[in-house]
């Protein structure tokens, strides 16, 4: 073959594979978002609901018929449970579930703790200024922490977030102080389920600004296992009441031609556990601590006691006094600085917020300081690895896998996870991608790979997609790419 034949064949090869690095290319851009055009004002980017039914334990559905959760499980993914955060309460676990991060990290280890920054008890469920905006460095103005709905509005490109009265999701965080574009802040008053589902209907389809995160929080079944604990009448009504509530939200995406474009993330903050009548962890008779002589003690009838002593050098003696009566009153005592060593899965010491000393009672029992209580109800915060205070975990959509149960993994995972499917850089998390990749469609994601593969045969670039989604392009020859073209038989 002579050089001039060679060069025509080469310039041939290069119009050829411009030809179809421009159909490849199409197609490519085509399958990520046929979807969204296909349906009007829908994101162009995937969407996502995250929908927490809070308390929902990990058996509930197992108490009652429940249709619509069934048929969550049937066409998606589900975990037998999912592992939460001490402390096992509301606060603390949805802001991990936005963020990625433990508890001593983000700065919400419990729904009510003091901050000796600001020498004084912040509470969650009022407006106290400082709860959320927690730092580690205490000269910082803002906090440095950033829920994902905050990093999705920040990553621009036509991304909207919404929170329906999520924990936190009507703070603004950041550098600027961004808050989310639609929101609607908690209101203990309205609690009309079908007009929170209506309204986030309406932030996906927004017709300037569709939302493709949102964060929709109702507070059941929760409040009745409160009352009444969680193996009564009651708390099947709620949970019937949630699985109507799953099926509106279900048949108002399929009315809206929506229903396989969505992917949906149903999940809790944690479980609940029965409390018998007149079961209580007594503390107070352990030493004489008049006028707070010896220390403050904060959690007085609930399931989380923080005790901080007066005198830092007297932290060894009360523990040792509380240690000692521990037993036969139902807790167990923890120095702050120990727990690392006995629990280091706990990830529960590295922080200011953190007590040097705390207690947790046995499950049933509740921490002495308010009237005895006669009935059997329900609560949390018990040790998180106690089974009753599991959450569920289940999630639907085109993203997902079909009738598929996956192993437990921690609710921290789920930030690296959404970051994944929506193409977001994930900021600093403790969260793991790999535990929960087997939660996606095995189909879609060697589609994606072979659509790349495709792109990398007929331009010269072999694109190896590795776990974590990081995509490294290499440049071959046209023979080389011949090759491959027979090996993969396309």
């Amino acid at each position: 073959m002579t050089s001039n034949s060679r060069g025509l064949l080469t310039h041939s090869h290069r119009q050829v594979s411009l030809m179809f690095l421009l159909l490849v290319k199409f197609f490519i851009w085509s399958s990520f978002t046929l979807a969204a055009t296909e349906t009007s004002n829908l994101s162009k980017h995937p969407v996502v609901i995250i929908i927490s039914y809070d308390g929902f334990r990990y058996d509930y559905m197992n108490k009652t018929s429940t249709p619509y959760l069934d048929q969550v499980k049937r066409n998606g993914v589900s975990v037998p449970y999912m592992r939460i955060q001490l402390s096992a309460f509301t606060y603390p676990n949805h802001q991990s579930i936005a963020t990625g991060l433990y508890p001593e990290v983000h700065g919400i280890v419990a729904n009510t703790m003091y901050d000796p920054l600001y020498d004084k008890e912040l509470s969650g469920y009022v407006d106290e200024p400082g709860y959320w905006n927690f730092s580690s460095d205490s000269t910082a103005t803002r906090s440095s922490v950033v829920p994902l709905y905050t990093s999705n509005e920040l990553a621009g490109d036509g991304r909207y977030s919404g929170s329906m009265m999520w924990p936190a999701g009507q703070e603004g965080w950041g550098e600027n102080n961004t808050k989310v574009t639609h929101l609607v802040n908690y209101n203990v008053s309205r609690w009309d389920w079908e007009w929170e589902v209506d309204q986030v209907m309406k932030w996906i389809t927004h017709p300037t600004k569709p939302a493709n995160l949102v964060y929709l929080y109702i507070e059941e079944p929760d409040y009745t296992g409160h009352r009444f604990g969680p193996e009564g009448p009651e708390i099947v009504q709620q949970i019937q009441r949630i699985d109507n509530v799953t099926g509106y939200l279900l048949t108002q995406l399929e009315s809206l031609g929506l229903k396989d474009k969505v992917n949906l993330i149903f999940l809790s903050d944690h479980g609940m556990q029965e409390m018998k009548p007149l079961a209580i962890a007594k503390f107070m008779h352990v030493m004489d601590n008049t006028d707070n002589r010896m220390y403050h003690d904060y959690g007085r009838g609930s399931t989380f006691m923080q005790i901080r002593p007066v005198r830092e050098n007297d932290t060894l003696r009360i523990f040792n006094a509380f240690n000692a009566a521990a037993k036969d009153n139902h807790y167990t005592v923890y120095l702050r600085d120990e727990v690392s060593k006995m629990k280091p899965h706990w990830h529960f010491a590295h922080n200011r917020r953190i007590m040097p000393i705390f207690m947790i009672p046995e499950p049933g029992y509740l921490f002495e300081g308010i009237a005895p209580r006669n009935y059997t109800w329900g609560t949390h915060g018990f040790d998180v690895d106690e089974p009753s205070m599991r959450p569920f975990f289940m999630a639907m959509g085109p993203l997902f896998k079909n009738n598929s149960v996956q192993e437990p993994f921690d609710n921290i995972d789920i930030y690296p996870l959404v970051c994944h499917i929506l193409n977001i850089e994930p900021r600093p998390n403790n969260g793991s991608l790999e535990r929960v990749l087997p939660l996606l469609a095995s189909s879609a994601t060697k589609a994606s790979r072979m659509s790349l593969l495709l792109l990398a045969v007929l331009t010269g670039a072999v694109i190896n997609v590795e776990a974590g989604g990081v995509i490294n392009m290499i440049e071959i020859d046209f023979l080389k790419r011949t090759s491959i073209l027979n090996e993969y038989e396309i």
